[in-house]
C-alpha cells in the first residue's frame, strides 16, 4: 500500500532554554475536532478523525521524559450562525490531561466547551488577517501548573 502522509510525531517543537515542548497544532472552522478513542475503545472502519491514534501514541511516549511537556494546540475560529456570533478560542492541552478525558468522556470529538475546561487559554491578536499569539505567556502558565 503506498502511504502518501506521513505519520509524524507531532507539528512543531519549542525549546525555552529548560524545557522541550512538542506540539500538535490542529485548527477548525466547525465547532467540534473529532479525535480516535483509545484503540481499545475505538470502532473499526470509522471516518478520519481529526486528532489521530499516532499522534496521541508519540506525545505520550514523549511526555514520559523529564523537561519534556507534550500537548495539543487546538483553535477554533470565530464562527457566525444565523443567530448568533460564536467567538472561538486557541487552547493549550497537555497530552495527559487530555488522553484521561478521552477515555472518560464517551464522545468521539471536542468541542469548545470541552477545550475550555481543560485547556489552558492562548491569548490571541488578529491582525489583518491571521493571528498573533502570546507563545511567551502560555509557556509560563504551563511551567505553573
Amino acid at each position: 500500500m503506498t502511504r502518501f502522509s506521513s505519520e509524524n510525531p507531532c507539528d512543531g517543537h519549542i525549546f525555552d532554554g529548560s524545557t522541550l515542548y512538542y506540539v500538535e497544532l490542529k485548527s477548525t472552522t466547525g465547532s467540534s475536532m473529532s479525535f480516535n478513542q483509545p484503540p481499545d475503545v475505538q470502532e473499526k472502519g470509522k471516518t478520519k478523525p481529526m486528532i489521530k491514534t499516532h499522534q496521541v501514541k508519540a506525545l505520550l511516549e514523549r511526555s514520559a521524559y523529564e523537561n519534556v511537556v507534550c500537548g495539543l494546540i487546538l483553535d477554533y475560529a470565530d464562527r457566525q450562525t444565523r443567530k448568533e456570533y460564536i467567538p472561538g478560542g486557541t487552547y493549550f492541552i497537555e497530552i495527559n490531561t487530555w488522553f484521561e478525558w478521552a477515555k472518560d468522556c464517551g464522545k468521539k470529538s471536542m468541542n469548545l466547551q470541552d477545550v475550555q475546561r481543560i485547556g489552558v487559554k492562548i491569548d490571541r491578536n488578529k491582525l489583518k488577517t491571521n493571528y498573533r499569539y502570546n507563545i511567551k505567556k502560555l509557556l509560563e502558565e504551563i511551567k505553573k501548573g
